[in-house]
């Protein structure tokens, strides 16, 4: 008790009474309809002219609950400034009511890669076959192949986005080199289909396969977050789709973000789509590398490392070679990681342990809006959740231009 009620009291959203030497502090705390905050006239930092930062002397932002509502509201006009939760599938709207909404709309690139992908639990625990299915990488190969990228980027991305692998984006220190942009992206309906017969998983009267080891239907679930950034139901939905044609029958399910994110953790996600928000593994390990339980891909092998062993399930085959070019990078200084960072994506190209889908788009974290008489916006900046954005585009140089 004593222990949650200090960190309560640490926090700078919870506490308005906690002293900050951030550009502003809290005034009315997160916790109900209205999180406010104002200028710390304490701030270290001037502009070039001396100017005490920030411009900006109050923010207030309010709590909606419906998401849809919120972007409704942001449509009409109603807020100054919004980044997260702006969803992509508004953008023709956004564009047609930006001069009765007096805003602009920005599109600023995520940073990860992925946008939308699918962890394939190599360490799920259940029905015997469908165990040794996930963690057969030919199996992976041919759901890969499976999926029409170009219809997902068309449909949900608006042909923003770039079908493409799991992996950074080009110019990252650790690109792993143009070959593996498109590896098993392409679809091929035929190769999937050959790969599912030599595994000897045959097709029933109604299109679907059935398991090998008896008579009974091959059926995979895939969860997918609700009300989040991006329309990943539409997704799934999709894939679900595409996954038919080569009588693969996936089921979706369809989770607020607590219980999402604890099944991922107790190990029970078998499909996860969900993206890939960083480049960096050494950054922000947990989406790409089996660093703790909240990795999709094999949280029980995650539970291993953070554990020392103790628990979980220790890792073999490419799952080990991650976590060995991780531990070797965790000594070296940044910019010595390159190769590593190089080969520890080629891994994850080769294996498939997650596939990608669509990336290099501004779906992640959302569409930018911004008020014409709200300035020092830039228009672009990284779109990347931890590098916290909007901070990384110095929001203490934001202000209100006055008429």
């Amino acid at each position: 008790m004593v222990a949650r009620s200090f960190t309560r009291m640490s926090r700078l959203h919870e506490n308005p009474d906690l002293p900050v030497v951030a550009p502003w502090k809290t005034v009315t705390p997160i916790t109900g309809d209205i999180f406010s905050l104002e200028r710390n006239p304490y701030y270290f930092a001037v502009d070039t002219e001396g100017n005490q930062l920030p411009y900006i002397d109050r923010i207030e932002m309010n709590l909606v609950e419906d998401i849809e509502v919120f972007n409704m509201r942001v449509i009409a006009g109603e807020v100054d400034m919004q980044h997260r939760h702006v969803l992509l599938d508004k953008l023709p709207i956004l564009k047609r009511e930006a001069k009765k909404g007096n805003y602009r709309v920005l599109l600023w690139p995520n940073q990860g890669g992925s946008e939308a992908a699918i962890f394939v639990n190599q360490t799920w625990v259940g029905d015997q076959e469908i165990e040794k299915l996930l963690r057969n990488r030919d199996f992976r190969i041919a759901l890969s192949l499976a999926i029409d990228r170009d219809e997902i980027n068309e449909s949900i991305f608006l042909g923003i986005g770039q079908p493409r692998a799991f992996l950074p984006l080009p110019g990252s220190l650790f690109y792993p080199g143009p070959e593996y942009e498109k590896k098993y992206v392409e679809r091929d309906l035929v190769k999937a289909n050959e790969i599912l017969d030599g595994l000897g998983f045959k097709k029933a009267n109604n299109g679907y396969r059935f398991l090998t080891d008896r008579n009974g239907p091959l059926i995979i679930s895939m969860a997918v977050l609700s009300r989040t950034f991006l329309n990943f139901e539409g997704i799934g939905e999709l894939v679900v789709n595409h996954l038919k044609e080569i009588g693969i029958n996936v089921q979706l399910k369809v989770e607020e973000r607590s219980l999402f994110f604890t099944r991922i953790r107790n190990n029970e996600q078998q499909l996860t789509l969900w993206a890939d928000p960083a480049p960096n593994p050494w950054a922000y390990p947990e989406i790409t590398l089996p660093v703790n339980s909240v990795n999709a891909f094999a949280p029980f092998v995650g539970m291993w490392y953070s554990t020392n062993g103790d628990k979980g399930t220790e890792p073999k085959g490419g799952l080990k070679r991650l976590l060995d070019l991780f531990s070797q990078g965790n000594g070296l200084p940044m910019e010595r990681r390159g190769d590593l960072g190089k080969e520890l994506w080629r891994v994850h190209g080769d294996n498939l342990y997650v596939i990608g889908i669509v990336g290099n788009s501004p779906a992640y974290n959302g569409v930018v809006v911004v008020k014409n008489n709200f300035r020092n916006v830039p228009d672009v900046a990284p779109n990347i959740s931890f590098l916290q954005n909007p901070g990384i585009a110095r929001t203490e140089q934001f202000y209100f231009e006055q008429n």
